[in-house]
């Protein structure tokens, strides 16, 4: 007996099976792990309260929330170099779970009197979740954006990756929309929409189980331009110059896990929600969505931060830190600039 429950670190020298009572509260204890400073303890009163260390870890701007009486950390990082994921310390079982978002790709212009172009495609989208870190250095790369066309072929997302010590995760960059009916979309993490009569770009470059992305959209008139592919849906395709029909692929709002299982609509939503990413869209929160292709009017980016295909203003860029492909440009005007993708982001989440 005791007045105080135990703590990770006092009494110092527990023997697993150890039993201590808590007299100020009622609750009765068994140690469970034996670890200098990480000894854990299993409340066996009311099954609630346990006491066991946590993950300790530095990068990025870091949050917490709870979801179904759950409380979780989440290491949110936006930008390559200096921000990387430092793992201080792992008591023992402990595990993170992982996002990987690539940047998506640009939109291409139109040509005047020519042909629209594509919408960009997302960049790759990927989630593995209990991941045993060790303590060590992870390096977090985020991919930035693809640059969208003023006079020529915009430019693929670059891709994101968070590597270091039995972890190595890579996330596919979007491809570029199809330029002037001869350049034909990019492949990439979610494939870029077409330009004309060629075909829309396939996605999930990487050739991953489950997929990272969708393939863009394709035309039936040689003009129009394809809406580049999102992670959770395939671009839509230009049935018509004036029928604005190239809208972007949706973004995902279910994450499948390393082992095609479903994180939940509802807790990928918690997850979004406490980084403020994404779009959402009822009960649900969408990310990496691809973008919409020139047209005449406003061909719409996908669910989750797709840029829009416009026809005067020009293409929409894609939300920055969504990895949301940027919208094509119209050739029915001089001013057919396409815009560029946005950047991706990685998250790290594990309990609080």
């Amino acid at each position: 007996k005791q007045s105080a429950a135990p703590t990770i670190s006092s009494p110092a020298t527990p023997t697993v099976g150890d039993l201590i009572l808590a007299t100020s509260t009622g609750q009765m204890y068994v140690c469970s792990v034996v670890s200098s400073g990480a000894n854990q303890w299993i409340n066996i009163g009311d099954g609630s309260g346990s006491i066991v260390p946590m993950i300790s870890a530095t990068g990025g701007t870091i949050v917490t929330y709870t979801y179904d009486s759950v409380d979780y950390k989440v290491h949110k990082i936006t930008s390559s170099g200096a921000t990387n994921f430092v793992v201080a310390s792992v008591p023992s079982g402990r595990t993170i779970d992982i996002l990987v978002i690539a940047g998506g790709g640009g939109g291409s212009p139109g040509v005047y009197g020519a042909s629209n172009g594509g919408g960009g495609g997302a960049g790759g989208l990927r989630w593995f979740t209990a991941q045993t870190p060790t303590v060590s250095t992870y390096a977090a790369t985020v991919g930035a954006g693809g640059a969208g066309g003023s006079s020529a072929q915009a430019a693929s997302g670059t891709d994101s990756t968070f590597i270091g010590t039995g972890i190595s995760i890579t996330a596919n960059g979007g491809g570029a929309g199809g330029y002037n009916n001869a350049n034909n979309a990019l492949t990439g993490g979610s494939g870029g929409g077409s330009s004309g009569t060629n075909a829309g770009a396939a996605g999930n470059e990487g050739s991953f189980t489950p997929v990272e992305g969708y393939a863009g959209g394709t035309s039936n008139t040689g003009s129009a331009g394809g809406g580049g592919g999102g992670s959770g849906g395939v671009g839509a395709a230009n049935v018509g110059e004036a029928g604005n029909t190239a809208h972007g692929g949706v973004g995902e709002d279910n994450f499948l896990n390393q082992s095609s299982t479903a994180l939940t609509v509802a807790a990928t939503k918690a997850l979004l929600d406490a980084v403020s990413l994404g779009e959402v869209s009822g009960s649900s929160r969408h990310i990496a969505a691809g973008a919409g292709g020139g047209g005449a009017g406003v061909a719409n980016g996908g669910l989750g931060g797709g840029g829009d295909g416009l026809s005067a203003a020009g293409g929409q860029a894609g939300t920055v830190n969504t990895g949301s492909g940027g919208g094509g440009g119209n050739h029915a005007t001089t001013n057919n600039s396409a815009a560029s993708g946005g950047s991706g982001v990685i998250l790290v989440r594990y309990l609080a």
